[in-house]
């Protein structure tokens, strides 16, 4: 063999190759070209040079594993696989899964299961060169849930190529809540970059943990998912609504507001609440309003739907929102014929926008025996002469408890006017229930009022002692009148 014009020995030319170091120009062929010349190299017995500091080394013995094909040096580099470095572990496996897949899983099951870690993660590099992940997948539900953090790692990354096998999505969702940070990231990245419905729940409970990179894919991938698969979506986002966590409400009515069909799934929300408990469905309701901003045109539909209960469960939500285009449809359902409870709603919802013509439509009704309590207070919260002065002209009405809770609203408009009629009514009322109830307002209207509740009370107590006083001078006078009161036929022996 020459090397460099000269004669050396196999043993010299390996020998140069394995000290490794810095080659001149042109050394590195030289060496690799006289190797493979001489029919006395064998790659068998020198099967270092896989794992050879040079990628132009171990790409030589790639090409000579390839163009021999034999399956005992297969077997021989997955036995030397453990402990190598990493880079070269990589290459090695690819290049024997490529060449001999039967041989690869041969040694799996003893790698996997060895007490040496490195044979274990030497394994999990074999399987990370097999396409398919069908046949592994006995080794790699041992692989992670292996005691060391660094196999379970690369198992869960082999792993998630896999997400359409059923087996291995279901394995991995249920480690979505893992705990190890790392693994979990894995584990979410993969299921964000391909949701499913299958992933809304578990995802929502990592939602509970506030991790702000977790958080980062997540809500992405669930609103991706409400967009693009809204039926599978809804069913399991709807539930969310009444989550004992406000800002996972917050969450799921922000992914309903993204929904293309928002007819439909808020229409299947408002069936949805027919099955909830009282207070379950309010707090559904409250967590759907504080979006209903996005959603009054979809609303405003529901509002003309077929069903009653679906029209005033779409009136409800779109109680949230303060859209002028809803006046006229409220303003239908208030002056209607409706039962009185879906009225008088009506009128709490129009009693959010401000202005004396929306003041005049909830007086026009102020006459009518089932609403005029609830527009007595409706009328406390609202500005402007016309509302104050239905409220003082309802301190005239010979119903007792028009009069009491008209009073009991006036607490609400402080001025001259309002306190010298309720203080009149704490004084004249025929009603002593009224009369209490007014000189409690006076006392909840300021430093003035309370000085006016007080110089009443004063003169009630002493109106209360002249009649006691009068009261027990006629007692003395009736038991004088009757010791000094001779009988008929007194004397007489």
């Amino acid at each position: 063999m020459a090397l460099f014009g000269k004669k050396y020995p196999l043993a010299s030319v390996l020998k140069r190759l394995q000290a490794g170091g810095t080659f001149a120009s042109g050394e590195l062929d030289t060496l690799l070209d006289a190797l493979r010349e001489d029919g006395e190299f064998k790659l068998d017995r020198n099967t270092w040079l896989f794992f050879h500091g040079s990628s132009q080394v171990r790409e030589f013995a790639g090409k000579q594993l390839r163009a021999w094909g034999q399956p005992g040096l297969i077997d021989q580099l997955i036995r030397e696989l453990p402990g190598k470095p990493p880079g070269a572990i990589q290459e090695v496996s690819r290049l024997v899964a490529e060449m001999g897949p039967n041989r690869v899983f041969a040694h799996l099951g003893r790698m996997i299961h060895a007490s040496a870690r490195e044979d274990r993660e030497a394994a999990l590099e074999l399987m990370g060169a097999i396409e398919s992940l069908t046949d592994l997948l006995p080794y790699l539900k041992v692989a992670i849930r292996d005691q060391s953090p660094t196999v379970r790692l690369r198992a869960a990354r082999i792993m998630v190529r896999g997400l359409d096998n059923p087996s291995i999505f279901l394995i991995l969702r249920d480690l979505i809540n893992d705990s190890s940070e790392k693994l979990r990231f894995i584990i979410i990245e993969a299921f964000a970059r391909k949701p499913t419905p299958e992933i809304v729940e578990p995802f929502f409970e990592r939602l509970l943990e506030d991790d702000p990179k977790e958080r980062s894919l997540l809500l992405p991938a669930l609103t991706q998912l409400a967009r693009t698969r809204q039926d599978q979506v809804a069913e399991r986002v709807l539930p969310m609504l009444g989550n004992e966590k406000g800002e996972i409400r917050e969450i799921a009515a922000k992914l309903l507001s993204e929904m293309p069909d928002r007819v439909r799934v808020l229409r299947a929300f408002l069936v949805h609440c027919r099955g909830l408990a009282f207070w379950l469905r309010e707090r559904s309701v409250d967590s759907l309003k504080k979006v209903s901003d996005s959603l009054v045109e979809p609303l405003m539909k529901l509002m003309r739907d077929e069903e009653e209960d679906i029209r005033v469960g779409a009136m409800m939500l779109a109680g949230g929102s303060k859209d002028p285009r809803l006046i006229g449809i409220i303003q239908e359902v208030f002056l209607g014929k409706a039962e009185w409870w879906i009225r008088a709603s009506a009128a709490e919802i129009l009693n959010q926008f401000p202005g004396e013509e929306i003041t005049r439509v909830i007086l026009s009704r102020l006459e009518d025996p089932d609403l005029y309590y609830a527009i007595i207070s409706i009328l406390g919260t609202r500005d402007g002469s016309e509302s104050l002065q239905a409220l003082l002209g309802c301190l005239e009405s010979p119903r007792r408890g028009i009069r009491s809770t008209a009073v009991s609203v006036l607490a609400q408009k402080r001025s001259p006017e309002v306190l010298s009629r309720v203080a009149r009514m704490a004084e004249e009322d025929p009603d002593p229930g009224v009369r209490e109830k007014a000189e409690d307002t006076l006392r909840a209207m300021g430093d003035e009022g309370q000085a006016l509740a007080d110089r009443l009370s004063r003169k009630r107590r002493e109106a209360e002692q002249a009649v006691c006083v009068a009261s027990d001078l006629q007692m003395q006078n009736d038991d004088l009148n009757t010791r000094t009161r001779r009988p008929a036929g007194a004397g007489a022996a």
